[in-house]
């Protein structure tokens, strides 16, 4: 079975996308009551989790 990571900002789904990450669905968090979030889910491994930190350590 495929585990999913689930990314909230839209900045971050972008440049995963970007880096040639395929975006396997989209959905609405249900936590958030005030507005509707998108929730990317991508494949969860070593190489997506490397461009998260990059992004990161890009937009500190």
């Amino acid at each position: 079975m495929i585990k999913h990571i689930s990314i909230f900002n839209n900045k971050l789904a972008g440049f995963l996308m970007y880096k040639g990450f395929v975006l396997q669905k989209i959905g609405i968090s249900k936590n958030s009551k005030e507005r509707k979030l998108n929730v990317y889910y991508f494949n969860d491994n070593e190489d997506i989790k490397k461009s998260i930190n990059e992004f990161k350590e890009l937009h500190n």
